[in-house]
């Protein structure tokens, strides 16, 4: 009766129910709709009941659903992503979210200020003009000390009630679609229900956060100049609402890290080692790490789990030939798994054409998780990161069907493998590389 109560309010109150400040929203929908299902395990104390979830498997599915749903939004769209680029399928959805801001749609993007930089150089200020808020999420220039930190989640977010996440950015390498330098394997979730309002509020809190550090002088204060230029630059100074809507039976946990405002917490790695002291015996783990070099902590506790639970764990991360990020990520896998293939986890070499790009994990047969983590120690001390965990049986099963195909594809990895990876590194370049592990 009282959720009832509230939607009536909501829905009332539609054009005018804002904040001046994401925080005020966000401490309202927590102590409004806390998290916790039916069960006492804990993926149930943390999850949101009421889901509709569907998985996009290519990157043509990725494009059209990306599309459709900015087609569909009625009061707002949000996007957060670390590339954007300006090819024909870029294009396509920059021409899209214009479209829609011009007809009254509150439209916001939150780039990263390394792989959007050309495209927000080129195209902020036409987007602006269309009425979107656009900025960049800049860490060097709010604080050189924070240099290294990067926006890696990729989120499109529709009226605070559809959630689209996973690893592609705005490229035609994800969607697939000719010109490319080369194509992305990767896989998006599309969510329905109340954790698309939960990452309505995240995203605001960030972008509210980041505007009150990006805005210049001439924007800050009440006077008319500098409201008018500050809008133009970031959008209205008020943030559309949303309300947690029921839309199906699926339960879904969703997990943000963001090291630029949350300091030294590590929510998502936290995540992944509780679902592994929650294995059963004998339990398997299904890992997808493109680009995978293990924290120390994430390692150890793979290395818990086969010695204290008998876990069966497999990871299927990039060989040379479909790697895309240059040797040091190679260089540094070496110097962080040797301790996991000892113990004999299964670490598999994908082999291409298509560079490896799926973040995707399935626990125990039980949680299935779709994101942004690449599985690298960068994703937990510096990048921003988005996964949303399920344990809807038919997405688990789906995914997993998924990774047992893929894993029929790929090769060992082997120590003799990292003569490979190493034969044309030079000692310099090793020396280096172990010294930066933390970063990769």
């Amino acid at each position: 009766m009282r959720k009832a109560l509230w939607a009536l309010i909501f829905l009332c109150c539609l054009p005018t129910f804002a904040a001046e400040t994401s925080i005020l929203l966000s401490h309202k929908y927590e102590d409004l709709f806390p998290a916790g299902v039916s069960g006492d395990d804990w993926f149930s104390k943390r999850a949101f009941g009421g889901h509709q979830i569907k998985l996009l498997k290519t990157g043509h599915e990725v494009l059209a659903e990306r599309l459709q749903l900015i087609d569909s939004a009625r009061q707002s769209i949000l996007l957060s992503t670390y590339i954007y680029d300006m090819d024909k399928t870029a294009n396509q959805i920059t021409e899209a979210l214009c479209r829609r801001a011009m007809e009254g749609i509150d439209v916001r993007m939150l780039l990263d200020s390394m792989g959007s930089k050309n495209f927000f150089k080129k195209e902020s200020e036409r987007l602006r003009g269309c009425g979107v808020g656009i900025m960049l999420f800049a860490p060097g220039k709010w604080d050189l000390l924070r240099v290294v930190k990067t926006m890696h989640e990729k989120l499109l977010i529709i009226d605070g009630y559809t959630i689209s996440m996973g690893g592609n950015g705005v490229q035609n390498s994800y969607h697939h679609v000719e010109p490319a330098h080369k194509f992305f394997y990767d896989m998006e979730m599309v969510t329905k229900g109340p954790v698309a309002c939960w990452w309505h509020f995240r995203f605001i809190d960030t972008y509210n956060k980041a505007r009150i550090l990006d805005r210049p002088k001439e924007a800050m204060g009440e006077s008319p100049a500098a409201i008018r230029l500050d809008e133009h630059l970031y959008g209205k100074r008020r943030y559309p609402s949303c309300y947690p809507f029921n839309a199906g039976d699926s339960r879904v946990l969703p997990v943000y890290g963001n090291p630029f405002f949350d300091g030294k917490n590590t929510p998502i790695e936290d995540t992944y080692l509780t679902a592994l002291e929650n294995l059963d015996q004998g339990g398997t783990v299904k890992l997808y790490g493109p680009y995978f070099v293990p924290t120390k902590r994430f390692a150890n506790a793979l290395l818990k789990a086969v010695k204290e639970k008998h876990a069966k764990i497999s990871i299927i991360t990039n060989s040379v030939a479909s790697n895309d990020e240059g040797w040091a990520p190679l260089v540094g896998m070496v110097y962080s798994v040797s301790k996991l293939l000892d113990a004999g986890i299964d670490i598999r070499l994908w082999p291409g054409p298509m560079t490896l790009h799926r973040k995707v994990g399935i626990y125990n047969g039980k949680w299935g998780y779709v994101g942004s983590d690449n599985l690298d120690s960068r994703a937990q001390h510096f990048n921003t990161e988005s996964i949303s965990f399920t344990d809807d049986q038919k997405i688990v099963k789906e995914l997993e069907t998924e990774f047992d195909q893929d894993y029929a594809k790929t090769q060992p990895l082997t120590k003799d493998y990292f003569k490979t990876i190493l034969e044309k590194r030079s000692g310099l370049q090793r020396w280096f590389v172990k010294r930066i592990l933390k970063f990769l």
